[in-house]
């Protein structure tokens, strides 16, 4: 379970970075780049075809959850509200266990 989300943390980080490194970029332009970026990596180390395909959709389901939580803080207020672009939203109880 920790290697997964070691996985996924870095994921995050590579479509965040995309997205702090351009102002036009958006998140689903960013979340198919890391994705091909983390096949691509599997591709050239040997892994099986499974798990290049497992890689990228692992990354394309953390862009999806960012792209919800950039909508919820648009929702929510964010920035507008004071956040320092945080969102003050409410607490997702199927993320807390």
């Amino acid at each position: 379970m920790l290697r997964t989300t070691l996985l996924t943390a870095a994921i995050r980080r590579d479509i965040l970075t995309l997205l702090a490194e351009s102002d036009g970029t958006s998140v689903q332009a960013a979340t198919a780049q890391v994705a091909a970026g983390w096949g691509a990596r599997r591709r050239r180390r040997g892994d099986s075809p499974s798990s290049v395909h497992t890689a990228e959709a692992i990354a394309l389901q953390v862009g999806a959850d960012l792209a919800d939580d950039v909508a919820s803080a648009g929702r929510f207020g964010g920035a507008e509200q004071g956040q320092a672009g945080r969102a003050a939203r409410p607490r997702d109880v199927r993320r807390s266990a």
